[in-house]
Protein backbone atom coordinates (compact mmCIF):
# COMPACT_ATOMS: atom_id res chain seq x y z
CA UNK A 1 0.00 0.00 0.00
CA UNK A 2 1.87 3.47 -0.98
CA UNK A 3 0.61 6.54 0.63
CA UNK A 4 1.23 8.69 3.84
CA UNK A 5 -0.82 7.53 6.96
CA UNK A 6 -0.52 8.80 10.81
CA UNK A 7 1.65 7.04 13.03
CA UNK A 8 1.14 6.51 16.74
CA UNK A 9 3.36 9.95 17.05
CA UNK A 10 1.05 12.20 14.58
CA UNK A 11 4.27 12.21 12.16
CA UNK A 12 2.95 10.35 9.35
CA UNK A 13 4.60 8.00 7.35
CA UNK A 14 4.02 5.22 5.27
CA UNK A 15 2.70 1.92 5.90
CA UNK A 16 5.53 0.03 7.31
CA UNK A 17 7.37 2.42 7.92
CA UNK A 18 9.87 3.32 10.62
CA UNK A 19 10.40 0.29 12.98
CA UNK A 20 8.07 0.80 16.15
CA UNK A 21 5.54 3.37 14.61
CA UNK A 22 2.08 1.90 14.48
CA UNK A 23 0.03 3.51 12.28
CA UNK A 24 -2.80 5.28 15.01
CA UNK A 25 -5.89 3.63 13.38
CA UNK A 26 -4.92 0.32 13.38
CA UNK A 27 -3.45 1.07 17.02
CA UNK A 28 -7.04 2.10 18.39
CA UNK A 29 -8.71 -1.13 16.65
CA UNK A 30 -6.55 -3.46 18.16
CA UNK A 31 -6.35 -2.08 21.40
CA UNK A 32 -10.52 -1.94 21.29
CA UNK A 33 -10.22 -5.31 20.28
CA UNK A 34 -8.01 -6.14 23.41
CA UNK A 35 -10.51 -4.29 25.65
CA UNK A 36 -13.54 -6.03 24.33
CA UNK A 37 -11.90 -9.53 24.58
CA UNK A 38 -11.28 -8.63 28.08
CA UNK A 39 -15.30 -8.02 28.62
CA UNK A 40 -15.38 -4.32 27.87
CA UNK A 41 -18.53 -3.43 26.10
CA UNK A 42 -17.81 -2.26 22.46
CA UNK A 43 -18.42 2.00 22.99
CA UNK A 44 -16.69 1.65 26.21
CA UNK A 45 -13.54 -0.52 24.67
CA UNK A 46 -13.50 2.33 21.92
CA UNK A 47 -13.41 5.16 24.17
CA UNK A 48 -10.57 3.76 26.22
CA UNK A 49 -8.58 2.63 23.09
CA UNK A 50 -8.86 6.55 21.64
CA UNK A 51 -7.71 7.44 25.35
CA UNK A 52 -4.60 5.54 25.41
CA UNK A 53 -3.78 5.91 22.24
CA UNK A 54 -4.02 9.48 22.01
CA UNK A 55 -1.86 9.89 25.48
CA UNK A 56 0.96 8.10 23.20
CA UNK A 57 0.23 10.19 20.27
CA UNK A 58 0.44 13.60 21.76
CA UNK A 59 3.76 11.70 23.90
CA UNK A 60 1.95 10.97 27.21
CA UNK A 61 3.38 7.53 27.59
CA UNK A 62 2.43 7.13 31.44
CA UNK A 63 -1.18 7.16 30.31
CA UNK A 64 -0.69 5.90 27.05
CA UNK A 65 -0.89 2.28 25.10
CA UNK A 66 1.79 0.75 28.80
CA UNK A 67 -1.58 1.38 31.01
CA UNK A 68 -3.63 -1.53 28.73
CA UNK A 69 -2.34 -4.20 30.38
CA UNK A 70 -2.87 -3.22 33.62
CA UNK A 71 -6.71 -2.32 32.72
CA UNK A 72 -6.98 -5.58 30.60
CA UNK A 73 -5.48 -7.72 33.99
CA UNK A 74 -8.01 -5.46 36.89
CA UNK A 75 -10.99 -6.47 33.96
CA UNK A 76 -10.19 -10.01 34.41
CA UNK A 77 -9.64 -10.08 38.27
CA UNK A 78 -12.60 -8.38 38.56
CA UNK A 79 -11.43 -4.87 40.57
CA UNK A 80 -13.16 -2.79 37.79
CA UNK A 81 -16.85 -3.56 36.80
CA UNK A 82 -16.59 -3.24 32.94
CA UNK A 83 -20.77 -3.76 33.33
CA UNK A 84 -21.32 -0.57 35.49
CA UNK A 85 -23.62 2.08 34.14
CA UNK A 86 -22.37 4.95 36.35
CA UNK A 87 -25.79 6.75 37.96
CA UNK A 88 -26.48 10.18 38.45
CA UNK A 89 -28.24 11.62 41.42
CA UNK A 90 -28.73 15.37 42.61
CA UNK A 91 -30.63 18.49 41.14
CA UNK A 92 -29.88 21.76 40.03
CA UNK A 93 -26.88 22.51 38.49
CA UNK A 94 -24.53 20.21 40.72
CA UNK A 95 -24.98 16.14 40.32
CA UNK A 96 -23.06 13.47 41.76
CA UNK A 97 -22.10 10.43 39.28
CA UNK A 98 -21.41 7.26 40.96
CA UNK A 99 -19.59 5.31 38.94
CA UNK A 100 -20.10 1.96 40.42
CA UNK A 101 -16.68 0.90 40.02
CA UNK A 102 -16.63 1.70 36.02
CA UNK A 103 -13.52 1.95 34.15
CA UNK A 104 -12.42 5.21 34.35
CA UNK A 105 -12.71 6.90 31.50
CA UNK A 106 -16.01 5.74 31.38
CA UNK A 107 -16.74 7.62 34.49
CA UNK A 108 -14.79 10.48 33.43
CA UNK A 109 -16.93 10.94 30.42
CA UNK A 110 -20.44 10.37 32.34
CA UNK A 111 -19.41 13.34 34.93
CA UNK A 112 -18.18 15.30 31.76
CA UNK A 113 -21.68 14.76 29.66
CA UNK A 114 -23.81 15.35 33.33
CA UNK A 115 -21.87 18.76 33.65
CA UNK A 116 -22.98 19.64 30.56
CA UNK A 117 -26.57 18.64 30.83
CA UNK A 118 -26.72 20.74 33.76
CA UNK A 119 -24.81 23.70 32.08
CA UNK A 120 -27.68 23.54 29.87
CA UNK A 121 -30.76 23.68 32.38
CA UNK A 122 -28.65 26.16 34.34
CA UNK A 123 -26.47 28.11 32.76
CA UNK A 124 -23.75 26.23 35.05
CA UNK A 125 -22.90 22.79 35.96
CA UNK A 126 -20.59 20.33 38.01
CA UNK A 127 -20.46 17.10 38.46
CA UNK A 128 -18.19 15.11 41.37
CA UNK A 129 -17.27 11.51 40.17
CA UNK A 130 -16.71 8.67 42.44
CA UNK A 131 -16.21 4.95 42.86
CA UNK A 132 -14.15 4.94 39.64
CA UNK A 133 -11.05 3.48 38.83
CA UNK A 134 -8.20 5.35 36.57
CA UNK A 135 -9.88 7.86 33.85
CA UNK A 136 -6.43 8.54 31.79
CA UNK A 137 -5.83 11.94 30.58
CA UNK A 138 -8.95 13.40 30.62
CA UNK A 139 -8.51 14.55 27.81
CA UNK A 140 -10.60 12.21 25.60
CA UNK A 141 -13.90 13.39 28.03
CA UNK A 142 -13.19 16.79 27.34
CA UNK A 143 -12.39 16.09 23.54
CA UNK A 144 -15.93 13.93 23.65
CA UNK A 145 -17.99 16.59 25.11
CA UNK A 146 -20.98 17.23 23.81
CA UNK A 147 -20.61 20.82 23.91
CA UNK A 148 -17.93 22.32 21.46
CA UNK A 149 -16.56 25.65 22.97
CA UNK A 150 -17.84 25.67 26.52
CA UNK A 151 -14.89 25.71 29.44
CA UNK A 152 -14.40 22.44 31.39
CA UNK A 153 -12.11 22.06 33.87
CA UNK A 154 -12.02 17.86 34.70
CA UNK A 155 -10.16 17.00 38.01
CA UNK A 156 -8.91 13.67 39.26
CA UNK A 157 -8.30 12.22 43.58
CA UNK A 158 -8.33 9.02 44.57
CA UNK A 159 -10.69 6.47 43.53
CA UNK A 160 -12.39 6.33 47.22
Amino acid sequence: MTGPTTDAYGLGGHMGGAPGTVPLDGLRSFLAALFEAAGYRSPDAELVADSLSDADARGIASHGTIRTRVYIDRARHGLVDVAAVPAVSGSGPCATVDARNAPGHVAALAGMRTAVERARRHGIGAAGVHSSNHCGTLATSCARSPAPGWCASPRRTDPR
